[in-house]
């Protein structure tokens, strides 16, 4: 079996495990939707048979009650064709309603588990595209697409059955006539396929560039760079519409061959019955009938061939969609954590080969210590975090969680134990209440006063309109980068984990709400706290810092003991010192 033939064979395996218990009922429905094609092909003809039959007979009593007999007969099965379509829509239906929200739940479902480093490897509006365009096309597929197919293909089976029937070289002749057109078309299939995928990429880097101009357009309007991304999304346009214009192309010369092919048909079919007839090989009568046989197989091979090339779509849409399906999940294995002491042995990690960002880090945090984490940028801090919680693997040494290997340990129980406040927290287009409740969505009303008073956002809710009602906007956008890190901290607070995981938390926030929420948070008892920080109030008051440099730990002591050693963390402060005069480790504000 060819590459091609297998890559079709896998999708429609894959499109009818979708379809379970419903795929007997779809192929039924299908295969009553496709008969009606041929069904009105045979009845157009047997009409043209009883007319020219009763022409040619004696206009007689008993002639007319044949005729109008056979008439009423036609009527009936044509009441009966129309039955059938409307039986097969609503089965094919039945079983297609379910079937979009199906592959969507379980595409959301495998991206969910899917590796992050993988993740990171597409962009936003290749997600998008997937989800929205590429899912409606293959929804589109099985729902009309494979109908037609499969009624173009009974069409053209049955029609050649009865021409043979009555006179072989008719029903060659009909076949010719669709399939010179078909053959054509076929010889256009490639560059369609081509076009295709080309159309999916451009698409991508639009609704990319789309959703970079709406997050950032506050910061594109102060920087003026208006009349940059104006050039980019019009370089993008312009490519997208040369793209366009050859899929027009390619679609306009198909629909001229198609019209050029159905009206050869038409008239060849036409004249070589015709010249049947002369030749006393079939009668005038029968001619009629086979005459309409003979276009509905010519047209159905002609459009079959125009559905080949619109599967070129449909085949790439469906071949990501699949591709999605089969996303590997992160690595997982079976093993509870029952507590949060964290070790790492010779932890060595890089996202590319070869550039390690972690190099033979050993460490050890009991639980219940308070820890800040400084360095210069790109130093590892934020890719331990990461480590910790099981969102990569190391590339080398064990990174263990009471005492259990984060390759063997069952995730959502290792994840369990850590509440995650990143610098920039997400926030959803809900409100405030519902972007809290995510976390824990049984939280009474008492727990969520209470995270929000520790978080520090009592005074925020009395201000907003309708309070912890109220809607944040895109991604928190009506409210301050301070309040949304508060916001994010009260996540934390509502979770109630054993490791609270802070990567400048206090970033966006004043020197004294900072020094109230670091106190706060470093006082909670039994809790390990694991804080990066550029701001020396945090690593003032942690029992143990951590300073990181080129992906190693290279000073670990408290604040006192690393200020003695006159080592690097003394000369961040000094720097800091000299540069701000607040004590912020300055050099260290952006993060890897």
């Amino acid at each position: 079996m060819s590459a091609k033939r297998e890559k079709m064979s896998s999708q429609i395996h894959f499109l009818i495990g979708f379809l379970k218990k419903g795929a007997l009922l779809f192929i039924i429905g299908s295969v009553l939707r496709a008969v009606k094609d041929l069904l009105e092909s045979v009845l157009s003809g047997q009409l043209y048979r009883i007319v020219i039959g009763l022409s040619e007979a004696a206009k007689g009593p008993d002639a007319w009650k044949e005729a109008l007999l056979q008439m009423g007969m036609l009527a009936v099965l044509l009441m009966l064709v129309a039955g059938m379509l409307l039986i097969g829509e609503m089965m094919v239906m039945k079983v297609c309603l379910g079937t979009d929200r199906a592959i969507r739940r379980r595409l959301t479902e495998r991206i969910c588990r899917m590796p992050e480093k993988l993740r990171t490897q597409q962009n936003v509006g290749y997600w998008t595209n997937l989800f929205g365009r590429d899912v409606e096309i293959t929804g589109e597929s099985y729902k009309t697409k494979w109908g037609l197919m499969l009624s173009r293909i009974i069409s053209i089976l049955g029609g050649t059955v009865i021409l043979l029937r009555y006179d072989f070289s008719m029903a060659l002749f009909a076949l010719f006539c669709g399939g010179v057109y078909f053959l054509m078309i076929y010889g256009l299939k490639s560059k369609a396929r081509t076009y295709q995928q080309k159309t999916f990429e451009v698409l991508g880097k639009l609704s990319q560039l789309l959703g970079e101009i709406s997050l950032g357009l506050p910061l594109i309007r102060f920087y003026q760079m208006k009349d940059r991304f104006n050039i980019r999304y019009q370089k993008a346009s312009e490519e997208s519409r040369q793209i366009g214009l050859a899929n027009a192309k390619i679609s306009t010369l198909a629909l001229g061959l198609r019209n050029f092919g159905y009206s050869f048909s038409y008239v060849g079919i036409l004249i070589f019955g015709l010249a049947l007839v002369e030749r006393g090989r079939i009668g005038m009568a029968e001619f009629m009938y086979l005459w309409s046989i003979g276009i509905g197989v010519a047209y159905g091979m002609q459009s079959l061939g125009t559905q080949l090339l619109e599967y070129q779509e449909t085949g790439a849409a469906l071949q990501r969609v699949m591709e999605g399906y089969h996303l590997p999940e992160e690595p997982a294995g079976t093993k509870k954590v029952a507590d949060a002491a964290i070790r790492l042995e010779n932890v060595s990690f890089g996202y590319t080969i070869d550039k390690p960002v972690l190099r033979r880090i050993n460490l050890t945090i009991p639980k219940g210590q308070k820890v800040a984490i400084v360095g210069t940028s790109g130093g590892g801090k934020t890719t331990l975090i990461r480590l910790l919680m099981g969102l990569y693997q190391p590339d080398e040494g064990e990174v263990c969680v009471g005492g259990v290997s984060t390759k063997e340990a069952e995730l959502h129980s290792l994840r369990s134990h850590f509440a995650y406040l990143p610098q920039q927290p997400f926030l959803f287009d809900e409100s405030l209440r519902e972007n809290l409740q995510l976390i824990n969505p049984s939280a009474p009303e008492e727990a969520l006063q209470d995270a929000a008073d520790k978080a520090g956002l009592v005074d925020l809710i009395k201000k907003l309109p309708e309070g912890l009602d109220t809607q944040v906007g895109e991604n928190g956008s009506h409210l301050s980068g301070g309040e949304r890190q508060r916001i994010g901290l009260a996540r934390c607070y509502l979770k109630d984990a054993d490791v609270y995981v802070m990567d400048e938390m206090t970033s966006a926030l004043d020197a004294r709400l900072e020094e109230e929420m670091v106190n706060q948070l470093f006082a909670m008892e039994d809790k390990t706290v694991i804080c990066i920080t550029h701001k020396l109030a945090a690593a003032k008051i942690a029992e143990r810092i951590l300073v990181f440099d080129q992906g190693k730990i290279v000073e670990d002591g408290s604040h006192e003991e690393l200020l003695a050693l006159g080592g690097v963390y003394s000369r961040l402060i000094k720097s800091g010192d000299k540069n701000t005069g607040d004590g912020s480790l300055c050099s260290v504000r952006s993060f890897n």
